[in-house]
């Protein structure tokens, strides 16, 4: 895709004499990054070709889903130099906008006149990025643009929305990339790294924290147990590599140390003194303050111009002494510090184990389950729909773990990477095409759902929602419950304002303290709670006594409703009683 890119937008010939783009874009393509977790061999189930994308092989008449729930392959482009750009702000914004639709127009005129084949499926263009489906897989391009970057460290006096945008660009634009190269060749100097990054997401996900510790964060984890060779030799195999990672997470002091992670010794000694110094500064006198999970990287004390620098021989050159220091960039707001230490105790668990596993013989599926004890410990259990499920396999309590199934002629058998695999081709069977052959029309490969992962995307939401009343868990690979747990001060009577007034009710006359005048109003939040999620749970389950007006146990999505419903009209039957 990047010979393709890059090749069909030169607007110089062999001869060094202007031509015309054959994708019409005004500017050639300079470079394409990528910035993928599947292209730095991190991701636990890289995406398969699919038929209706035009993979290279053909289906057969095999089952294939119509949604691809993985994210597509994200890659970003960056133009030559030009004086085309605009100069303000809104202006470079609708231009790389134009440049994603430009893209999309040039690449359906090459297919309409014959010129290339490689593409399949739909073409989507937003105002951020291009998703479309090229040999077989889907990818997401996105457009940097520095005079963009440019424009934003200009201002003189810049606001909190300027600041927080440049902060965002140069995470997504500069130091992803700069992350994906450093990941990329840990993963390539040691290639038991990359399943021990895809290992330790499985094991997160099996405890239910899928999106609560960002993916970067558990890469340079792994990163630290590779590099780190002053107190012990580098892992030489997967299980290793598994065991030190478990044993960094749970012995690491989170709270008094940051993790600095410099796999090509680019930092010295100062530079590691202005680290712990910056550290103790955002800790604060009571250590409570600051990033949960404080991880610094070289990229992290890069200074924002050194991106920009085209000659590797000058970026090799730099003084990193001189750098500016900046804060974590992945893990700066996420995860919070009750995910840490939940973190580092299923981590501290989960190594004695494995090593009792690996001295007396028993099961070491128990590392990779969540018993029925632990899911009593949440506040609502919400049961996920099947037919959103893709299979069990993966699921949280461990049980597909240890099924055994014979492959095709029953010769050998299908490990549980394959058999995920095959499953998550297959899709949901609410998203299920059969009879998928080579010689579809151009309006059924048109049919494809893009990143189309409903959990994941009410997960989402939810955290958007009532992010500061509760945290969720989920498994991500096996979604069968989505467990909700109530924050300490999600009940606790405060002060009532007109910006705060959400799922807020009158407190009780018995109950009433000065600057105590409002409550949360449960039966608001469940009934909203209901509504985002009727569409893939159908059944709740409420565990914990601040859910009790609105029943124990909802048997079906009709009866959850009734009861909530309900409990809300005794409310009000009270109310109107009383006030008789």
């Amino acid at each position: 895709l990047a010979n393709f890119l890059r090749r069909n937008t030169e607007q110089l010939d062999f001869s060094g004499k202007p031509k015309s783009s054959r994708l019409g874009l005004p500017l050639s393509i300079d470079a394409v990054e990528p910035l993928s977790t599947s292209l730095r061999y991190s991701d636990p189930f890289p995406p398969t070709p699919h038929p209706l994308l035009g993979s290279a092989e053909e289906a057969g008449g095999a089952k294939v889903a119509l949604n691809i729930s993985h994210r597509p392959i994200k890659i970003q482009i960056r133009f030559g130099r030009s004086s085309k750009w605009p100069n303000d702000l809104r202006s470079i914004s609708a231009a790389k906008t134009a440049m994603l639709v430009k893209l999309a127009d040039g690449i359906e005129e090459m297919k309409q006149k014959g010129e290339t084949t490689d593409f399949n499926g739909p073409i989507v263009v937003t105002p951020s990025f291009l998703t479309l489906g090229y040999r077989g897989y889907s990818w997401k391009i996105i457009v940097r643009a520095d005079p963009e970057l440019h424009f934003l460290r200009g201002l003189q006096k810049p606001n909190n929305e300027a600041l927080h945008l440049l902060q965002l660009l140069t995470r997504d634009h500069i130091i992803s990339s700069f992350h994906h190269s450093t990941i990329h060749a840990i993963h390539t100097r040691h290639p038991s790294a990359s399943y021990v990054v895809r290992l330790l997401q499985l094991w997160i996900a099996s405890h239910m924290l899928s999106g609560l510790v960002p993916f970067e964060a558990i890469e340079l984890i792994v990163a630290k147990v590779y590099s780190d060779t002053e107190s012990s030799d580098v892992p030489s195999t997967v299980l290793s590599g598994f065991l030190r990672a478990l044993h960094v997470i749970a012995n690491h002091d989170w709270v008094r140390c940051p993790m600095i992670v410099d796999p090509q010794s680019h930092l010295e000694e100062q530079d590691k003194s202005r680290i712990e110094k910056q550290f103790e500064e955002d800790r604060g006198d009571d250590m409570s303050k600051g990033p949960a999970l404080y991880i610094i990287a070289p990229y992290d004390c890069i200074d924002l111009d050194y991106g920009e620098k085209d000659d590797q021989n000058e970026k090799s050159k730099m003084n990193w002494s001189k750098l500016k220091l900046a804060r974590p960039s992945y893990t700066s707001t996420v995860p919070e510090r009750v995910i840490v230490f939940r973190l580092a105790a299923l981590a501290r668990q989960s190594h004695s184990y494995l090593l009792e596993c690996m001295k007396s013989g028993v099961d070491w599926t128990g590392a990779f389950r969540e018993s029925h004890a632990s899911l009593k410990s949440y506040s609502v259990l919400l049961r996920i729909d099947k037919n959103y499920l893709v299979n069990d396999l993966l699921c949280s309590s461990g049980e597909g773990l240890i099924k055994v199934k014979k492959s095709i002629g029953e010769i050998g058998f299908q490990s549980i990477f394959t058999r995920h695999a095959l499953a998550v081709f297959e899709g949901t069977k609410t998203l299920q095409r059969k009879n998928v052959y080579r010689n579809l029309t151009a309006r059924q490969t048109q049919l494809v759902l893009y990143d189309w992962n409903p959990i994941r995307d009410t997960v989402d939401k939810l955290h958007r929602k009532f992010g500061n009343r509760a945290l969720f868990f989920y498994n991500e690979f096996a979604p069968q419950v989505i467990a909700v747990l109530w924050r300490p001060t999600a009940f606790k009577p405060n002060v009532f304002s007109a910006m705060n007034s959400e799922f807020t009710r009158p407190i009780g006359d018995s109950d009433w303290k000065k600057d105590t005048m409002g409550v949360t109003n449960i039966c608001d939040i469940m009934r909203e709670l209901k509504q985002i999620t009727q569409d893939v749970v159908v059944d709740m389950k409420i565990l914990d006594k601040p859910c009790q007006p609105t029943q124990s146990v909802f048997k079906s999505k009709k009866r959850a409703i009734e009861n909530i419903d309900n409990s809300e009209d005794k409310e009000i039957s009270s109310d109107t009683d009383d006030s008789t």
